[in-house]
């Protein structure tokens, strides 16, 4: 879209228990008579008298009850793939299923869900409309993680709460092999980003190992 045309329509104890065992008995002594000859024979107790015998086993051995955890971070990178095209111009996103932006115009207001919806005080509307194409052999539907987004001189802005809805439809529903489909989605940014260079619709998702990024241009 020409900017004269885009700007025109202004938007994550065990304890030790040491068991002290006593054993005590009485010393006995037994005595016997043979041929008138005493022998006294005296039984030789072993009395514990409350000593206790302690097992002491080194650090290695003991058990607190803590456990010991080991944590493994794994670093992963990501490699972005950035394609920027013009307003209107389609992008084939996979096995035939092409999108892309085919209206937008800025306002003050629009309408979701049969709603009106109204930009606040000093902001406006950029209002898209994407389309979808599949010239592939069977029923396709947009990457799962698939998400829109503008971006213009002071930063990235999302769509409105009244377009979420609307996207996630739009991104799980099939398009027939040869059909098409049709998604109007809106974001509100303020006025004069609205009206500034360097504005554009991206749509970002994820394939094969990396992720890819369509940057429509809307001047």
């Amino acid at each position: 879209m020409k900017r004269r045309k885009f700007i025109a329509g202004t938007a994550v104890g065990a304890g030790t228990l040491l068991a002290g065992c006593s054993n005590e008995s009485d010393s006995t002594t037994t005595t016997t008579e043979t041929s008138g000859t005493e022998t006294t024979a005296t039984n030789a107790t072993t009395s514990a008298s409350g000593t206790t015998e302690t097992e002491t086993t080194t650090d290695a051995e003991t058990t607190t009850g803590t456990e010991q955890s080991e944590t493994t971070t794994e670093t992963t990178s990501t490699t972005t793939s950035v394609q920027s095209v013009s307003y209107k111009q389609y992008v084939d996103l996979q096995n035939g299923l092409r999108t892309a932006v085919t209206d937008a115009q800025v306002t003050d207001s629009y309408q979701q869900g049969g709603e009106k919806q109204t930009s606040s005080d000093g902001n406006k509307f950029l209002v898209v409309q994407f389309t979808t194409k599949n010239s592939g052999q069977s029923a396709q539907s947009l990457p799962d993680d698939a998400m829109s987004s503008v971006q213009t001189s002071d930063g990235s802005y999302e769509l409105v709460s009244s377009s979420r809805s609307a996207w996630k439809q739009y991104r799980s529903s099939s398009v027939e092999a040869g059909a098409s489909a049709k998604q109007t989605v809106a974001f509100e940014v303020p006025e004069e980003a609205a009206s500034s260079l360097g504005v554009s619709v991206e749509l970002t998702y994820s394939a094969s190992g990396e992720r890819r990024v369509v940057r429509w241009s809307m001047e």
